[in-house]
């Protein structure tokens, strides 16, 4: 396993590449973000790519509108074509068809797969046309298909793990997916890469120079603000915030949260809220690609997740100088938030830990819950931010920190270790 994220990297050494990006979409998600600043530096530097989308959505249009100047985004499916993964499943031999004539169009080289879907879709179209392939390992693959029935997860690990087999390299965004993958999947280490996600820090900070008022969102300047940011479905753990957050009010009275995101659980994450009595104090808001308005009025960000790949959303957020609170998810948030080595497998914490850049805690459990009781990591999570939000001391202190923490994860690092994957191939 190789380990890649230096910033210095000898550009006059770049092949004449030619690469496609692979991806479902570019709806909402930290995947589709960084794909979008990576092809973005690659074209800065001359290197050729397009990104190719199954379903013609972009959610990023607004916040990357000059950037979109440059960058050439290809969909396989027109919108009026786009309806569910199944119908999109049913049309694979079309979509086959219009891949294949695309890569023979524009000849591309090397052909990078960024979710499930176009993982299976890149490997397949890349032996077959005896391409270069490789694969942008996201999210945990066995957290992620723990809620299909046995039958599919077996069909899912099958094909996975084929892939594995037949591409060139994997990337994997933390030292954890690529632990997975060795040890789930007995991947050679020699054919896994790690490169960390980088963030645009300088755009982030101009775009929050843009304040919007609390006032307009119905808020006190006295109220104490707490952000979460994700798509409203079950690995992002929101139902846990908000019963933790019910504990959070009765320890302090002027606080609200804010909830970032779209997803079919929202309607049931309202309904939680009413039977809380919190339907007052919580505001859900849809997506925005752009969160970094709503990241500067607010005092803490939290981060509930029950398993990731690695938390970009953390990054931002830290880079708008919030501190932040992470549960110990598989994976991303200690390799993030320690600053340490981290070796794998890692031992579940117990306790809340105050890392170098950031807050720990125990990870909320899967399992459904009574209304009227609270489990211990939500007690816990919730004495944390009382905590912190009654310490200016402690707040500065990760304010400073995490800022500093932000400026590591640079497009320029991530850039530069993804050129050097690719032309060692």
């Amino acid at each position: 396993m190789q380990f890649l994220f230096n910033s210095k990297y000898n550009m006059s050494r770049n092949k004449e590449l030619r690469i496609g990006f692979i991806i479902y979409s570019l709806q909402g998600g930290g995947a589709e973000r960084n794909l979008i600043n990576l092809s973005y530096y690659l074209k800065q530097r001359n290197i050729f790519g397009n990104i190719i989308v199954i379903d013609d959505v972009n959610d990023y249009v607004r916040e990357y509108y000059k950037e979109f100047k440059q960058l050439t985004v290809i969909p396989l499916l027109s919108r009026h074509e786009s309806f569910t993964k199944l119908f999109i499943l049913l049309r694979s031999p079309i979509l086959l068809y219009r891949l294949i004539r695309l890569i023979k169009k524009n000849s591309y080289e090397v052909l990078v797969g960024n979710d499930l879907y176009s993982i299976y879709l890149t490997t397949f179209v890349g032996i077959l046309l005896q391409k270069k392939t490789v694969l942008n390992l996201v999210s945990s693959f066995e957290n992620g298909i723990k809620e299909l029935s046995l039958p599919f997860r077996m069909i899912h690990k099958i094909i996975f793990y084929t892939c594995c087999l037949l591409v060139n390299k994997i990337i994997c965004i933390s030292k954890g997916l690529a632990f997975e993958l060795e040890t789930f999947y007995k991947v050679k280490r020699n054919k896994i890469v790690v490169i960390y996600n980088g963030i645009a820090y300088q755009k982030i900070q101009k775009i929050k120079q843009s304040v919007i008022k609390k006032d307009t969102l119905k808020l006190s300047s006295k109220d104490n603000i707490l952000i979460t940011c994700g798509r409203l479905d079950q690995q992002k753990g929101h139902k846990f915030l908000i019963r933790s957050f019910q504990l959070i009010k009765q320890g302090m009275k002027n606080v609200k949260l804010i909830i970032l995101g779209k997803g079919k659980l929202k309607e049931e994450l309202i309904l939680l809220t009413k039977k809380l009595g919190l339907i007052d104090s919580i505001l859900f808001l849809d997506f925005t690609s752009d969160p970094y308005f709503y990241f500067k009025l607010s005092d803490i960000f939290m981060f509930p997740s029950l398993y990731e790949g690695f938390g970009n959303v953390l990054i931002e957020a830290m880079a708008c100088g919030l501190p932040v609170i992470s549960t110990d998810c598989a994976y991303g948030p200690r390799e993030i938030l320690s600053g340490s080595i981290i070796k794998y497998p890692t031992i579940p914490l117990r306790k809340i830990i105050y890392c170098k850049y950031g807050i720990l805690a125990p990870l909320f459990t899967d399992k459904i819950l009574k209304e009227s009781n609270n489990t211990i990591e939500e007690k816990k999570f919730a004495e944390t931010v009382v905590r912190l939000l009654k310490s200016k001391k402690l707040l500065n202190k990760y304010k400073k920190r995490g800022k500093e923490r932000a400026c590591y994860f640079s497009l320029r690092r991530m850039g530069n270790a993804y050129l050097r994957t690719l032309n060692s191939l």
